[in-house]
């Protein structure tokens, strides 16, 4: 209250007396007395002659005399009427219309003289807004302070997710660059069996085609001969009797002597048959199930001959699984003990006849002759 009562003097003290305003541009005469410099240029009239500056005027309030040349700007009043224009411009309580110099603490609002009276507001703990202030600015200021922090966390997180990205994009592109170059050697792969397939194929159909060639031309032989004799008897039936009897019993001996020599049977099965997944995943799963040593492993003869069987059944895949093999023979024969005992073992079962190649290329790149 007592703020108030003081600001409402100091409001008092700068309004002007003559348009009852807060003064612009105050000036000040010699009794002391400020007014706005227009409000009292316009009270004095305009001056007439150089020697007006020596006219002589009464107050406005207390009919002092003073010149037009005793006016002087009263800088003081001046600051003094700014400050109050900037209260001015301060929230103004919507309800009663006055400034709102007061903080309700139970409420947590700007309340003005008035309000504080109000029933609504008894008993509540009000402070000036000037002290209630600083307080709360601290708060506020603390509270800056941890929005910040998280500011800075988030931030901190933020550049963390991004690196995460980046990592993530590239694990992503080296495991896309796996696949593509794991499916481009599977491709070199089937390539392959395919070319080895197809020249067996390519075989298969040569032989074939040449023993029919060779059963055809023999055949053809036989016509001819066939032919021959026929012609022959049937012009001794055109002859004379003579050239009929002449040799008849000679000739009917020969003709029934002739045998037609039937040629060898020969399969129209194409025998190159490939199973593309048995031939490639039967025989990895087969590899890898005798790689490197345990205690409950295959013998290693067993292994050998378990790969072997199933190279007699799928003799194609042999030139391309060989070094893998030839890999994994490596690293189970590993001393001489070892490669002799794998050679006696192994030399007391039979050999499958369809994979003897690839016994010998066992035997040769397990225990090299030196």
């Amino acid at each position: 209250m007592a703020s108030a009562t003081t600001s409402k003097k100091m409001r008092e003290e700068a309004t002007c007396s003559i348009c009852l305003h807060l003064m612009a541009e105050p000036v000040v005469i010699s009794c002391g007395h400020s007014y706005c410099q227009a409000c009292l240029l316009c009270f004095m009239g305009p001056a007439s002659s150089p020697q007006s500056q020596q006219d002589t005027f009464s107050c406005p309030q207390c009919r002092a005399p003073f010149q037009r040349g005793s006016l002087r700007p009263n800088k003081q009043l001046g600051s003094l009427i700014a400050v109050l224009r900037e209260q001015e411009q301060e929230l103004s309580c919507q309800e009663h219309g006055e400034r709102l110099h007061l903080f309700c603490e139970d409420e947590g609002q700007l309340i003005c003289w008035r309000c504080e009276r109000d029933p609504r507001h008894k008993g509540h703990a009000t402070v000036l807004v000037e002290d209630a202030g600083p307080g709360y600015r601290e708060k506020l200021q603390e509270a800056v302070r941890k929005l910040r922090k998280l500011e800075e966390e988030c931030t901190s997180q933020k550049a963390f997710t991004t690196k995460q990205i980046a990592e993530w994009n590239e694990k992503i592109e080296a495991q896309r660059q796996k696949i593509q170059a794991d499916f481009q050697n599977l491709n070199s792969f089937l390539k392959e069996e395919e070319r080895s397939y197809l020249w067996r194929l390519e075989s298969e159909k040569e032989l074939t085609l040449r023993r029919l060639r060779d059963s055809e031309a023999k055949l053809g032989q036989q016509s001819r001969e066939l032919e021959s004799r026929i012609l022959e008897l049937e012009e001794r039936c055109q002859g004379s009797a003579q050239k009929v009897l002449q040799d008849v019993k000679g000739a009917l001996s020969r003709s029934q002597a002739v045998r037609l020599e039937t040629p060898e049977a020969v399969s129209l099965e194409v025998q190159t048959e490939c199973d593309v997944p048995e031939l490639y995943f039967d025989l990895r799963k087969r590899l890898r199930g005798h790689q490197g040593p345990c205690e409950d492993e295959l013998p290693l003869s067993v292994f050998v001959w378990d790969f072997l069987n199933h190279l007699t059944e799928l003799p194609g895949s042999c030139e391309t699984d060989v070094e893998q093999f030839a890999e994994t023979l490596r690293g189970r024969v590993t001393t001489d003990e070892a490669c002799k005992n794998f050679r006696t073992s192994s030399m007391n079962r039979p050999r499958p006849c369809q994979s003897s190649t690839a016994w010998e290329l066992a035997c040769a790149i397990t225990c090299p002759v030196t």
